[in-house]
C-alpha cells in the first residue's frame, strides 16, 4: 500500500467447520486507487474470491467497494460483513454490540456487529431484491450445469433476482442432482453475459426443517465456485417469499461451499406481508485479522 493510514485484514465469513467459510480481503482507509490497482491488490491479498476496500466513514456510512480476480463487483454480501468484523476488530466501531452501515455501487447495507468466542457475528440487512422479468433458458442451464433438463423445468420455477447484482436462483428437488453438477463454466458466463447474471445459485430447500444447501458459480467474474455468498442468500430470500415457500417470518439456515470442501453456514431472516417480501437479513460468523 502506499499510505500508513490503510490497513489490511483477511478475513473468513461464514465458516461452518474447520477449514470451512469465505475468505475475504479488507483494505481499511486505502489511498485514492484506480479500478486495476485495485484489481492487483485484490489479487495480491485474496485470489479466491472478493475484497473490499472500505473508505473513512461520512455522516457515519462508510463507502466500499468490492474487486474480485475479475474486476469490480457492485455488491458483495461475505464481503461486507468481513469489511464490518474488521471495523469492529479495528476498534473502529466501539463498544460491541454496535451498528454499522455501509454505501456500495451496487447497494446500501446496514449491519449489526456482535461479539461470539474469538470472532464476531455480522447481521446485514440486505437490499431486497427485485424480480428481473427476463427468462432463463433452462435447457441451456440444466446443460451447462452437467444436469438433465427436468431437474430444472419442475415447479417452482427458477427466476433471476437483482439485489445490486443478478442472482439466478434455481430450485433442485433433492442433494443427489446438487453434488452431481459439473458446471461448464465457459458455458455458464456466455449464459449469463446477455442477461447480466454474475451468480449461478442452484440450492434444495426443506421447509419442513428450514434448512436450505446451495452452491454458487460466479465465473463472470472469475469465481468458478464461491463457498458462502451473502447476495445470493438476499435473492433467495426474496425469491421464496415471492413464491410463498417460507412463514411472514422466518429463519432459515444455508448450508453451502461442501462440495468445494470449504462448509459454510449462514443465517438468512425473511420477512415478508403476502409476498411481498420487506426485509431480508442475512449473518453469520466472521473470524479473522490483520494480514501479515
Amino acid at each position: 500500500m502506499t499510505t500508513e493510514r490503510a490497513s489490511e485484514w483477511s478475513m473468513v465469513a461464514f465458516p461452518g467447520g474447520p477449514g470451512g467459510g469465505n475468505p475475504a480481503g479488507v483494505v481499511l482507509d486505502p489511498p485514492p486507487l484506480e479500478a486495476d490497482e485495485m484489481t492487483r491488490i485484490a489479487v495480491r491479498l485474496n485470489p479466491l474470491s472478493e475484497t473490499a476496500f472500505v473508505g473513512p466513514p461520512r455522516e457515519g456510512v462508510y463507502p466500499v467497494r468490492y474487486f474480485a480476480p475479475g474486476g469490480e463487483v457492485p455488491l458483495c454480501g461475505h464481503a461486507t460483513a468481513a469489511a464490518f468484523g474488521a471495523l469492529a476488530m479495528a476498534g473502529r466501531l466501539g463498544e460491541l454490540p454496535a451498528p454499522v452501515r455501509s454505501r456500495a455501487p451496487g447497494g446500501n447495507v446496514e449491519g449489526r456487529v456482535e461479539r461470539e468466542g474469538e470472532g464476531v457475528v455480522v447481521w446485514m440487512d440486505m437490499p431486497v431484491a427485485t424480480r428481473v422479468r427476463e427468462t432463463l433458458d433452462i435447457e441451456a442451464v440444466a446443460h451447462a450445469l452437467g444436469l438433465p433438463r427436468e431437474v430444472l423445468a419442475s415447479r417452482p420455477a427458477a427466476a433471476i433476482e437483482d439485489v445490486g447484482i443478478r442472482v439466478a436462483v434455481l430450485p433442485l428437488a433433492d442433494l443427489a442432482a446438487l453434488d452431481a453438477m459439473r458446471p461448464d463454466f465457459g458455458r455458464l458466463t456466455e449464459l449469463g453475459r446477455p442477461l447480466g447474471i454474475t451468480v449461478f445459485y442452484p440450492f434444495v430447500h426443506d421447509a419442513a426443517s428450514g434448512r436450505v444447501r446451495s452452491r454458487s458459480f460466479a465465473p463472470a467474474v472469475e469465481i468458478d465456485e464461491d463457498p458462502a455468498t451473502g447476495t445470493a442468500a438476499a435473492s433467495l430470500g426474496a425469491y421464496l417469499a415471492r413464491k410463498g415457500l417460507v412463514d411472514a417470518s422466518v429463519e432459515l439456515r444455508i448450508r453451502q461451499g461442501e462440495a468445494m470442501g470449504r462448509p459454510s453456514d449462514l443465517r438468512l431472516r425473511i420477512e415478508h406481508v403476502g409476498r411481498d417480501p420487506r426485509r431480508v437479513r442475512v449473518g453469520g460468523v466472521v473470524t479473522g485479522g490483520p494480514a501479515s
